[in-house]
């Protein structure tokens, strides 16, 4: 078989930062909330040229009225795709209005300034949503928060008609995820944030710093560390929720990296959370977690090729696992510190010390994060922790979809995370809210 490199590590992505294509779709996503929050002199500046002589505030306002009068209030964005078509980055964002469905289509030119805005039918999404998910039981909104001096992007997915509910902030795995945590062809966190408010259950799912901020990071030299990385925008996203009226009470959700590091997001906003949901997390060094990942791609057989990529980064991975290597050594794309600090975090010391309840979920196929060295490791450190519960999902991958034998192609099969796991994490919710 042959894998791209790429697909090589599943935990950890590190700093692969938003490539041109994720560019174009941010200027598009941007001007597309812009218009629809009727914000059109904040649009307008996002015109090229002919674009600011044609589609004036004016008629962009026009536009808006007649769009609304048409086909009812927009609900969310269920899809997005990046073309490219005459020199042109055709950006298409899926898009449900109450009364349609359709494509929303903005060129951006290679400045990243908006070349045109068009309206074309769309269709309701079919396989692109999970058949336990209700479209109609719910409305998103767009949201920005501040983790100075980032600002940062995300999405609130909210019980429609309720007066009140209880919230989930998603915090990603490594690398730099969109809000949805993309991977290949699915969507994990955008299924479960749908599913949940399907359930009643809200949640805030937001694009991680080095997604939004991935070039001007590249370009300045800044190799941000955990806390960077995850952490402050976590505390600030939980902050962020809190502060809503409707909420009844936050719960934490984080995925791999996110879930490793959740214990320690939560002891630092106790007060504010009611509750932690850990998928995939690990005990183990980042280093060694890597190497393990690394050893079962070779079991799949590689090329030759692929093979010496491999075992090259395993002798670096040794390198660090050794403390051989300096803290600014880099290590993969990264400095060597960044594993270090890593350390520091280990979910067992602070689960400890947690009273909160918590939810740990592991898949049973998962070779990035596995079942023997680190779901039952956390399992057998924490036997005595009442308010701690743990479940096992037979036949699913990494992202909690079900798979036949898990490998890095994983993602580029269209799939959604079971229902079993929304529901257990919706009952579970539902439970503590006394429902």
């Amino acid at each position: 078989m042959r894998w791209l490199v790429a697909f090589m590590v599943g935990f950890v992505t590190l700093f692969v930062f938003a490539n041109a294509a994720d560019t174009y779709a941010n200027v598009a996503e941007t001007y597309w909330k812009l218009f629809l929050e009727e914000e059109f002199s904040a649009a307008y500046d996002l015109h090229d040229a002919t674009m600011k002589v044609v589609f004036t505030e004016d008629k962009m306002k026009q536009t808006y009225e007649s769009l609304v009068s048409q086909y009812g209030a927009y609900v969310l964005t269920y899809g997005r795709e990046t073309l490219t078509q005459g020199g042109y980055n055709v950006v298409v964002l899926k898009v449900k209005f109450e009364r349609a469905y359709l494509n929303i289509v903005i060129p951006v030119n290679s400045e990243g300034k908006v070349s045109g805005l068009r309206f074309a039918p769309g269709k309701p999404p079919e396989n692109e949503v999970p058949q336990y998910v209700n479209m109609d039981a719910f409305v998103e909104k767009e949201i920005e928060f501040s983790s100075e001096p980032w600002v940062l992007k995300g999405t609130i997915t909210v019980p429609k008609g309720a007066d009140s509910f209880p919230i989930v902030v998603f915090v990603h795995g490594s690398g730099p995820a969109d809000r949805d945590e993309t991977i290949g062809l699915n969507k994990p966190f955008r299924d479960l944030a749908w599913g949940l408010a399907s359930m009643g259950i809200a949640s805030l799912r937001y694009d991680k710093r080095t997604y939004t901020y991935g070039k001007r990071m590249q370009e300045e030299g800044i190799f941000p560390t955990i806390e960077q990385e995850v952490i402050e925008d976590a505390c600030a996203a939980i902050n962020t929720v809190r502060s809503l009226e409707e909420v009844t009470h936050v719960y934490l959700l984080g995925h791999s990296l996110g879930a490793t590091l959740a214990p320690f997001i939560a002891l630092s906003n106790f007060e504010e959370l009611s509750g932690v949901i850990m998928l995939a997390p690990t005990p183990r060094k980042l280093a060694q977690v890597m190497k393990d990942q690394y050893l079962y791609i070779l079991s799949l057989g590689q090329s030759e090729e692929v093979e010496k990529q491999i075992l090259n980064a395993i002798e670096i991975l040794d390198l660090v696992i050794e403390r051989k290597l300096s803290p600014n050594g880099m290590a993969l794309g990264v400095p060597a510190s960044y594993f270090y600090e890593l350390e520091k975090y280990n979910p067992i010391d602070y689960l400890r010390e947690i009273s909160l309840p918590v939810l740990i979920l592991q898949g049973s196929k998962d070779y990035q994060v596995t079942v023997e060295k680190d779901f039952r490791v956390l399992e057998n450190a924490l036997s005595d922790k009442s308010n701690v519960e743990f479940k096992l999902f037979d036949g699913l991958n990494h992202f909690f979809m079900k798979v036949q034998k898990s490998t890095p192609a994983d993602s580029m099969i269209s799939n959604h995370v079971e229902e079993e796991v929304v529901f257990a994490i919706g009952q579970w919710i539902k439970r503590l809210e006394g429902q």
